[in-house]
């Protein structure tokens, strides 16, 4: 039933809520000529607008989906046997002491699927939370390729990029990217520690990006 109400809220509620909107007004005005006309163009609506809704639900929460799992499963991933498990859509690998998430990214406002991988380190590595200023400093040594975030190096790439690696060049850009870990004394943590301050380094970025395009 939770399930059911989280969908119903995410793909038909706002949809829903548009329709007996319009329709309150009209009656609020009471349109007594236009009724049956009123009551005809809601339901009309209401259909039209629940179509589009439910395809919305099964590009998103069915389609996707499948489409995710066949890439996965037919990418480099399959050739790794050793240090690997699954997150729900994620894979956790661990390589030169690092864990490394993959994640597959694809939401509702991006047309196309996109792969995160995000080499985690300590926050705590420099004994103290990396600082605005040496996160923009990191951001702007390295925008070229990836991206600091202050628990993680990330690495995006799209589908087709992603595609084109296999086992060998996965690992050698994954050494690329702990050895710009190693550089800057930011040392490995494990996915069960680095997860418990996940939300406490997400909250600080955000109040970073918001002092810097303010």
């Amino acid at each position: 039933m939770e399930k059911v109400l989280k969908i119903y809220k995410e793909y038909f509620l706002l949809s829903h809520g548009l329709v007996l909107i319009l329709f309150l007004i009209n009656l609020l005005f009471e349109l007594k000529s236009n009724n049956k006309e009123v009551i005809f163009l809601t339901i009309y609506l209401f259909l039209i607008l629940t179509f589009f809704s439910v395809l919305e639900f099964v590009k998103y929460e069915v389609i996707r989906p499948k489409k995710i799992k066949s890439v996965l499963e037919e990418s480099f991933i399959e050739s790794i046997k050793i240090n690997k498990q699954k997150i729900k859509n994620n894979y956790l690998l661990n390589i030169y002491d690092y864990d490394i998430i993959i994640e597959p990214e694809w939401e509702r406002f991006q047309k196309k699927l996109n792969f995160n991988f995000r080499v985690l380190f300590d926050p705590l590595s420099l004994d103290r939370t990396i600082s605005k200023e040496e996160y923009v400093k990191f951001n702007d040594a390295e925008n070229h390729k990836y991206f600091f975030q202050l628990n993680c190096l990330v690495l995006s790439l799209n589908e087709n990029q992603f595609n084109k690696l296999n086992k060998k060049s996965f690992i050698s850009e994954i050494k690329l990217m702990t050895e710009l870990l190693v550089l800057k004394k930011l040392n490995p943590i494990t996915y069960k520690n680095w997860i418990l301050s996940y939300a406490k380094m997400e909250e600080l970025e955000s109040k970073y990006l918001d002092k810097l395009y303010s």
